[in-house]
Formats: structure tokens, sequence, C-alpha cells
């Protein structure tokens, strides 16, 4: 994983912290736009990666089944002190190992991960997703991105993100087309402050390709 870990950014291995840089920077229309492609329904399993102290529980229906796999310790303390038996949380990584010890997904989730991977870690994280997803599953992603004609104090912001690996919505689309063929990003941009993001959805197909 390649991220800042020094300095200040070390602060945001504390909980609390994090969730207060979170709120900052919350998007209510790319949380709004998460939702709407997961579509998520009654008795349906999701898959979150990197899930942190799983906040985005909190938004869906509680007849969802839901998976986290989060390396932070703290985190995952603080989503089982607030979520309980809601959700099965899991320290360490979601790898190939990780993949054998759930059952299938009709999601997974990787929020915020992207920018932290290389192009290797990313491609091998959409390939095990495709590999845990049921006939007709998605994954959604959103991250913080570069885009053409960019405000400048959001370029400034994102480019002091933890995550070394920013890219634009077309880069982030083709690392979900190593194991995807059908695969849509858009840009979400909000206005105060100034920050700007890809959301991305790829689904498995109903049939064997």
């Amino acid at each position: 994983m390649a991220e800042r870990n020094k300095h200040l950014y070390s602060l945001l291995s504390h909980p609390a912290v994090y969730l207060a840089v979170q709120r900052l920077f919350r998007s209510e229309a790319t949380q709004s736009r998460l939702l709407e492609l997961l579509d998520l329904r009654a008795g349906e399993r999701i898959l979150d990666v990197g899930c942190g102290p799983a906040t985005f529980l909190r938004r869906l229906p509680a007849d969802v089944a839901y998976i986290g796999f989060e390396p932070n310790p703290a985190y995952v303390a603080q989503a089982r002190a607030e979520f309980g038996t809601r959700g099965e949380f899991h320290v360490g990584y979601f790898d190939e190992a990780a993949a054998q010890t759930i059952p299938a997904v009709d999601a997974v989730l990787a929020k915020a991960v992207l920018h932290h991977m290389s192009d290797d870690e990313a491609n091998a994280l959409f390939n095990i997703a495709a590999k845990v997803l049921k006939p007709g599953g998605r994954v959604v992603s959103v991250d913080p991105a570069y885009i053409e004609n960019q405000n400048s104090i959001s370029r400034f912001i994102i480019s002091r993100d933890r995550g070394r690996n920013v890219r634009s919505p077309e880069a982030y689309e083709a690392l979900a087309r190593t194991a995807f063929l059908e695969v849509a990003g858009s840009v979400v941009s909000r206005t105060f402050p100034p920050y700007d993001y890809c959301v991305m959805a790829a689904r498995k197909p109903h049939v064997p390709q």
C-alpha cells in the first residue's frame, strides 16, 4: 500500500481523528451515488474492503448482510463497539486467503481504497472481487481524482492526500477493466471545500464470460 504515514498523517490512524476528517470531506451527493450504484436488495450481502470504522453501514438497510475488512485494528475495534453483531468486522487486508473465508457476495464496496494502491495491487483486488461476486454482482468504488480544468484548491488538497496514487477517472476505469467488461465511472464534485471524486461501478455478467 502506498500512503503517507509520517508526521501529521499518523494521526489519521486514530479513529476519532479519521472520523473528523471524513465528516469534513464527506459529500452527500457522493454517498447517495454509492448507494444508488450498490443497489442493494433485502437479503443481499455486501463486502466492504478497507471499511475503516464501518460508518457506511449506517446507510445500509438492516436486512443487508455486511462483511468488512480493515487492516487498522483500532478502526475495527471502533466498528465492533458501535455496530456489534450488525456486521462482521475482520482485521487484515482483503486478499486471496481472506476471500476463501467468506461466502459469495452481491456487492463489493471499495471506498477511498484504490488511490492507496499501486496498479498491481488494484488489479489484484479487482480480480479477487470478481471471484467472490455472484453473477450480476457489482464492485463500486470512490476515490479522489485529478480531472481536466480542476479547481486549484481541489487539486492542492487531493495532492496532499494520504494515498499516493490518486489517478484520473480514466485510469481508475482501466484498472477495473483488467477483471470486468462492464465499467462506468463518473465525477462528483463538491464546492466546499472544493474536492473531486471518481465514483465507479463494475458489474459481473449474469452468465459466465
